[in-house]
């Protein structure tokens, strides 16, 4: 039953991006199982709680920030253990982390836990880093060039600017109808989630809810 997961996402750019992502390539999840915390602390501090709930499978979504992915990894994993999990690895797996229920582990726990780090599981960064990846042919696309060299000129002005929301959004800035929520650009095309990039992120999702 569909019904029956859950993906635990930060917000609701994550949620919309999601929601587009599962749609387009047919993960077996509804997309009102994507479920927005509000933020990383959120997500990390309630996980005990929801790894009790009763479902066949639960995933979760966090960006890794200005941090190796490993440092958000170290959070998220000494809450499972913490909960009961016995084979937690110690490093995020680059296509994916599932944690699955083992005999002597608690009787009433999720049998099957993904965690995802965003952007790839291995380099500091976030929702817009994957976002950018997604940009089609951007080596050929002179406002995305444009907007890269505007984002070095800024942050010369101001180091604290940050890199990849500043490149996207000042890209975003100067298209059609511009303000729009990255999962709306989706539709629009400027994103395109076929792109072969999305493929591990899909797999890991696939391998988890089908």
């Amino acid at each position: 039953m569909l019904g029956n997961r859950a993906l635990l996402v930060e917000g609701n750019n994550d949620k919309e991006v999601l929601k587009r992502l599962i749609s387009h390539h047919k993960v077996n999840l509804h997309a009102d199982s994507i479920i927005a915390k509000g933020g990383i602390q959120e997500i990390i501090e309630g996980l005990r709680n929801e790894v009790e709930v009763e479902r066949e499978a639960l995933g979760i979504i966090i960006d890794a920030d200005d941090k190796e992915a490993q440092a958000n990894w170290n959070a998220v994993s000494a809450r499972l253990r913490k909960a009961g999990y016995s084979n937690v690895p110690n490093k995020p797996d680059v296509a994916g982390t599932i944690v699955e229920w083992q005999h002597g582990d608690r009787e009433d726990l999720c049998p099957k836990v993904g965690i995802w780090i965003m952007p790839d599981n291995q380099v500091p960064g976030m929702l817009e880093n994957y976002m950018a990846f997604l940009v089609p042919d951007k080596d050929n696309d002179a406002l995305w060039q444009l907007a890269g060299k505007c984002l070095q000129e800024a942050q010369q002005i101001s180091a604290k600017i940050p890199t990849a929301k500043g490149h996207i959004y000042t890209y975003l800035a100067w298209q059609e109808d511009s303000g729009r929520p990255l999962g709306i650009n989706i539709n629009k095309k400027i994103f395109d989630i076929g792109l072969p990039y999305t493929a591990l992120l899909i797999n890991w999702l696939n391998r988890l809810f089908n």
